[in-house]
């Protein structure tokens, strides 16, 4: 197992390389002279315009400060936001918990419903109540995850005031408060495809030979189902879960931005709003390596429940 791990990091290094530079030369593509952008004005003298340049090292050919920037980033150092006015690990240590906090709530809450329903809609195949539940599961990956955290503010918010509508608590515990509806939001999203995976997963099983067998020798349907096709259905149930985790973190900036949540998201939002080059290349990279140390981790799981894994 640890040498598959090693494998599986030393294949996420040229990733790291290459993605890196692609935000880094993308986040320059963006309209405009950056120094102009950073004053905020087009009239300022070339002299002041000069010397910003050449304190963001943006007099520099684009390979040059690149190699500034990654050398930075390989010491702990993602810049400094000039909008800001502080380290760029500062402001992005700040806002993680919140993030992280939010995203965990919603895992929470796409798991909690994905597995009765991909359960229900595979004991209950092509019965009325597989095919309500797939009414359900269309409508939860149809609905933009800003929508959706609407209607649970007009609801629950608005109209029975039980939940605030925008905002963070002062300590975790409160902030579960806060939470409820933007996680929720986000984890319906994630219901879909985790509760349709998951029902394909165990009508496969319940269809194979040795759960027919299982049929065969009178074990119990409950067994069967739990023990026999819920248990071989995991690997694609957390494959799945892994990739959707992954896109979460990019509707936190939707439903940050919704629910005037200061996580990354609405950093991040922030910083392509007032062109801050350093603020949108420190987060950008940062969200590839969370997605990339996430896929890692799924890839581990999966290899501990099915070492057969291991071995590709």
């Amino acid at each position: 197992m640890l040498r598959y791990a090693i494998k599986r990091i030393l294949a996420l290094i040229p990733i790291l390389i290459v993605v890196s530079f692609l935000i880094f030369f993308m986040v320059r593509l963006a309209p405009g002279d950056p120094a102009v952008n950073m004053v905020g004005g087009a009239n300022t003298s070339e002299e002041i315009l000069s010397n910003i340049r050449a304190k963001y090292h943006l007099d520099k050919s684009i390979p040059e400060q690149y190699t500034i920037w990654i050398s930075g980033v390989l010491k702990g150092d993602l810049g400094t936001s000039y909008k800001m006015n502080s380290s760029v690990v500062k402001l992005i240590g700040e806002r993680i918990p919140i993030t992280i906090q939010l995203l965990t709530m919603s895992v929470f809450w796409g798991v909690l419903f994905s597995i009765p329903i991909g359960v229900m809609s595979a004991v209950k195949k092509n019965t009325i109540v597989d095919k309500l539940l797939s009414v359900v599961t269309s409508l939860s990956i149809s609905s933009p995850v800003f929508f959706t955290g609407m209607v649970l503010m007009l609801i629950f918010a608005v109209n029975l005031h039980l939940l605030p509508t925008y905002g963070t608590g002062e300590n975790i515990l409160e902030n579960f408060r806060y939470m409820l509806l933007p996680s929720l939001a986000l984890g319906v999203n994630m219901v879909a495809m985790n509760a349709r995976t998951l029902r394909s997963s165990m009508i496969q099983a319940m269809e194979s030979n040795y759960v027919q067998t299982a049929i065969a020798k009178g074990v119990s349907r409950r067994s069967i189902i739990l023990k026999h096709a819920l248990k071989n259905s995991w690997i694609p149930f957390i494959t799945i879960s892994g990739v959707q985790v992954a896109s979460l973190l990019g509707g936190t900036s939707i439903i940050e931005t919704t629910f005037s949540i200061n996580g990354i998201g609405s950093l991040l939002i922030n910083g392509v709003n007032t062109t801050d080059y350093s603020v949108v290349q420190g987060l950008a990279l940062v969200i590839v390596i969370a997605i990339l140390l996430i896929n890692l981790l799924v890839d581990i799981i999966c290899g501990l429940i099915d070492t057969r894994i291991q071995l590709k």
